[in-house]
């Protein structure tokens, strides 16, 4: 059935079949008709496909096929003929059922899928005799100078005429008074088949007044300012697209917006509104370094403006800061320049975390000289304060010592460190010598304390050395259940006993003259012998002729002792004045230098100092002799000699 018309007849569905029938509809180009169909008496599903040969070309393109449906009991649609459909003549339509699928090339198929059938009818297709024109319009309302947009459309027109504007279904005015428009719509194929519509575009040039304001007509680039319109109901804002009352801008650069107001009624009013934009500053931010260990601090610069706010507080000010974070972070500074406008930048800083480095040591107590082995844990490589690499070191403390031992993990900068404490100790020895000092020959004796057991160098604690000499004692304890050693040296000086002298002032005299002998080297004297007494001097004067010995016994400053034997022979000496006969006279004495001797016969002479040295010899004649002792020192001489078996003894005074 189309259009409400039934075909005359239906061959139904035989095997391979095809049927034709004379039925013919009459339709109308453009016309939009319904259609149904039953297939397989309504009991089996077929699919079916419907095609018309409007260009009647004799030819069943896939573009001509008007329906295509998958397989079922009924089928029902619509079919639009074309605007340009051949008119006034019988125009094939084909109609194909079948069990299998159909598509829309399928028209001139010999397979039906064993059970199928074509049949052939016949449409009509006639200028329409009466049509109404419909014309959309994009607006039925316009200001001054806007378009608006026909579309005009009718049942069987193929053309279209717009009086004084143009042809086409869709034309575009402008007008710039109230004006009415008609259209007359017709089929290029039916003379005189023409149907026409008015369409009426309403004209204004009253503007809507409205007007705009900013929260800010001056901001900073990169802020933002708030443009607020009135006078509306809707609004457009340019540049831009914002269709809203109040609107957000961020402009760059000065800037004017264009705010255009309207309502549903009238023209569209505008304004326009100036934004100066400042420039903002260019602010950057470095740290010191880009990694730093936790704990250690970091510096932060910033460059580009005039004065800075750090990490949105205002405690910290200025173009740097020191910072100890102790996890990465990130820093914001916040900067301002002269006019005010403000710029941030930020950075981060990674902080690394020190790996766990823990330092240990079997023992922390050794014997003084004895060596600590100390292990680490916690990092991959590791260095110690006596230079030592390694995940262990050897320590030999000499007291309290510290260990310091760092920690580096690959790839990580920061060192964990760790702090043990060893300590060495041994027993206090303390050696003394009784006494400290010595004479050669004299014994000291050596003590020890602060120990349990003592071994000295020497092998007995009693010494007697015979030069300064340093004894070693070792002392052994057990301090903490560790058996240790401990040493120290004493030492006993020796002092070299003092070489004592007696010096008499001659070797020989005579009866009754006097002699001293002096003592020398010490500073202490005792006298025996030929004189006793403790002084450094003993004077004396024999009555006898003999031979005097003198002892004496000298202590030095040290304590030390020596002794000394002096002897002076002592003779009857007759002098000048005793001889029955002068033999010699001796003048000027005292002298300065030049004597007169006169002896009575040729002879020799001594001249012998007070020690009984002799200092010179003279040959002397029988008168007067002249003798020159110049080149003698000022003191006592003694002129020495025999006159036969008497012996002459003279004293001499030289004082020049």
């Amino acid at each position: 059935m189309l259009n409400n018309i039934a075909s005359l007849s239906s061959a139904g569905c035989g095997l391979n079949g095809y049927s034709s029938s004379t039925q013919t509809w009459t339709l109308v180009p453009g016309g939009v008709y319904s259609f149904s169909s039953a297939v397989g008496g309504g009991i089996y599903s077929e699919s079916l496909a419907i095609w018309i040969d409007f260009n009647n070309d004799g030819f069943y393109a896939s573009s001509e096929a008007v329906y295509v449906g998958s397989s079922s009991a009924t089928h029902s649609g619509t079919i639009q003929v074309p605007n340009n459909a051949v008119l006034n003549t019988n125009l094939r339509m084909r109609v194909m059922c079948t069990f299998g699928s159909v598509t829309s090339s399928d028209a001139c198929s010999t397979n039906l899928n064993s059970y199928g059938e074509f049949e052939d009818y016949y449409v009509y297709c006639t200028c329409p005799s009466t049509s109404t024109v419909s014309v959309a319009s994009t607006n039925s309302f316009i200001c001054q100078g806007q378009s608006a947009t026909f579309t005009a459309s009718a049942v069987g027109a193929n053309s279209y005429t717009w009086v004084g504007v143009g042809n086409g279904s869709v034309v575009t005015v402008t007008p710039g008074v109230t004006t009415a428009y008609t259209v007359i719509a017709g089929n290029t194929s039916c003379a005189g088949s023409t149907f026409t519509a008015v369409r009426t575009i309403s004209v204004t040039n009253v503007p809507l007044s409205v007007a705009a304001a900013a929260s800010n007509t001056s901001i900073c680039s990169g802020t933002s300012a708030t443009l607020n319109a009135v006078g509306a109901s809707n609004y457009t804002w340019l540049p831009g697209s914002a269709l809203t009352a109040s609107t957000i801008v961020s402009p760059t650069a000065n800037l004017t917006y264009t705010l255009i107001g309207y309502n549903g009624t009238g023209c569209p009013g505008a304004t326009t509104l100036a934004l100066a934009v400042k420039p903002a500053p260019t602010v950057a931010v470095a740290p010191n370094s880009a990694s730093i260990c936790s704990g250690n601090s970091a510096t932060f610069t910033a460059s580009g403006a005039i004065s800075y706010t750090w990490n949105n507080t205002s405690t910290l000010t200025g173009s740097s800061i020191v910072l100890t974070p102790t996890t990465s972070i990130a820093v914001l500074v916040v900067g301002s320049n002269s006019l005010g406008c403000t710029a941030a930048a930020n950075t981060v800083i990674i902080v690394q975390q020190a790996p766990p480095v823990v330092a240990t040591a079997a023992q922390t107590l050794v014997c003084f000289g004895q060596s600590v082995t100390v292990s680490a844990s916690g990092a991959s490589t590791y260095s110690w304060n006596n230079n030592s690499t390694g995940s262990s070191a050897v320590y030999t403390p000499t007291g309290l010592t510290q260990v310091v031992v760092s920690g580096f993990v690959n790839g990580n900068i920061c060192p964990g460190n760790s702090t043990i404490m060893i300590n060495s100790t041994q027993p206090t020895v303390v050696a003394i010598a009784s006494p400290t000092a010595i004479c050669i020959g004299k014994t000291a004796t050596l003590n020890a304390s602060g120990a349990d057991n003592y071994t000295f160098s020497s092998m007995f604690s009693n010494v007697n050395p015979t030069v300064t000499t340093i004894y070693t004692v070792t002392g052994e304890a057990t301090i903490d259940n560790l058996t240790c050693t401990g040493e120290t040296t004493v030492q006993v000086v020796v002092n070299p006993n003092p070489t004592i002298t007696a010096t008499p002032d001659r070797t020989t005299m005579c009866k009754g003259e006097t002699a001293t002998v002096t003592a020398g080297g010490g500073v202490a004297y005792n006298w025996t012998g030929a004189t006793t007494g403790s002084a450094t001097t003993s004077t004396v004067s024999p009555s006898a002729a003999q031979t005097l010995v003198f002892n004496v016994k000298g202590t030095d400053a040290n304590g030390c002792t020596n002794t000394a034997t002096a002897s002076i022979k002592v003779n009857a000496c007759t002098t000048i004045n005793e001889q029955s006969a002068v033999a010699l006279k001796v003048y000027p004495n005292p002298t300065s230098g030049n004597l007169v001797i006169t002896a009575e016969r040729a002879m020799m002479v001594t001249l012998t100092d007070v020690s009984g040295k002799m200092v010179a010899e003279y040959q002397l004649q029988a008168g007067v002799n002249n003798v020159n002792v110049n080149f003698l020192s000022n003191g006592v001489y003694f002129i020495n000699g025999s006159n036969g078996s008497d012996l002459i003894r003279e004293k001499l005074i030289l004082n020049k």
